[in-house]
């Protein structure tokens, strides 16, 4: 099955209007696996460059099986050129890419714009089309950790990803920062301990005032698909044994000490801490662990 380009998608049937929004809702994933094999090819990381081919073939393939031929000739030729390419992959071809991409997001929201919505899935929210993040750590003020929270904060915008956190100060408010100042398209939510919206920091989008003091990280760890760790201490601790627990991704900035010095690189739990040395490695680590999680789709 394939569709215009151009088609206004009026006339579809139900069985090949499901099959486009099940596409559709599912790019933001691919793009932002692009975007973190993007990242990792400018800092000329190891295997980054199979990274970025990887996420332009499937792109492609995907891309071409729906209508959408010239980005899937697109994403074809440029993965052709990465092959071709020396190490590090020169940068006016890091800069097709970017292009490519930001043509895709503009196409792609036009499809979804051009499919009239059938009733029941009107008001269908845009988060079950993005991942969802939590970055957690120490609640106290530390120019390290918020400064590295702020870089995650700001990568995670730029991978596509909503970020939730504890709302609070410290490094959760170094993320939320980081991530409204990149101007990321998701939104950010403060899951809080504390019974009152206001104690959130200033950069939170959604407050949800919880009442059940440190018994929130429960919460945290249920609501996402994965976490980065900057810093911590005990609650900390129980945060990422949460999420080891329930089978979800973790990956810890070790350099930034406490928790994240403790896990980083380390198994628990029979599961693995990922360690990352930068906020655009973790968030590039990230989501190559959830890339190999085939029921995330089902959440």
């Amino acid at each position: 099955m394939a569709f215009d380009e151009k088609d206004d998608f009026a006339d579809l049937a139900d069985e090949d209007r499901e099959m486009l929004e099940h596409y559709l809702s599912g790019t933001g994933d691919r793009l932002a696996k692009l975007s973190a094999a993007l990242s990792a090819a400018k800092q000329g990381g190891a295997g980054s460059k199979e990274d970025l081919r990887n996420a332009l073939h499937k792109l492609a393939g995907s891309a071409g099986t729906f209508g959408f031929t010239g980005l899937g000739e697109m994403a074809r030729d440029l993965e052709k050129r990465v092959v071709a390419a020396d190490d590090p992959i020169a940068e006016d071809i890091l800069l097709d890419v970017i292009s490519m991409r930001h043509e895709m997001e503009q196409t792609f929201e036009e499809a979804r714009s051009r499919i009239a919505p059938r009733p029941e899935v009107q008001h269908l929210s845009a988060i079950r089309q993005k991942l969802v993040v939590a970055v957690i750590g120490g609640g106290l003020e530390d120019p390290l950790t918020d400064d590295t929270a702020k870089a995650v904060g700001k990568a995670l915008a730029h991978a596509g990803a909503h970020l939730v956190c504890g709302g609070l100060g410290g490094c959760m408010e170094g993320a939320a920062r980081g991530y409204r100042e990149a101007k990321g398209e998701g939104i950010v939510v403060g899951i809080l301990p504390g019974p009152s919206r206001h104690e959130a920091n200033p950069w939170i989008d959604l407050p949800i005032p919880t009442g059940v003091g440190q018994a929130q990280a429960a919460l945290v760890a249920m609501a996402v698909d994965g976490a980065i760790v900057v810093g911590g201490g005990g609650g900390t601790l129980s945060e990422i044994g949460l999420l080891l627990r329930d089978g979800k991704p973790v990956v810890a900035l070790a350099h930034t000490g406490g928790a994240a010095e403790m896990v980083g690189g380390r198994s628990l739990y029979k599961q693995h801490v990922i360690g990352a040395e930068t906020a655009d490695e973790a968030v590039m680590k990230l989501l190559q662990a959830l890339s190999d999680r085939p029921n995330l789709a089902k959440r």
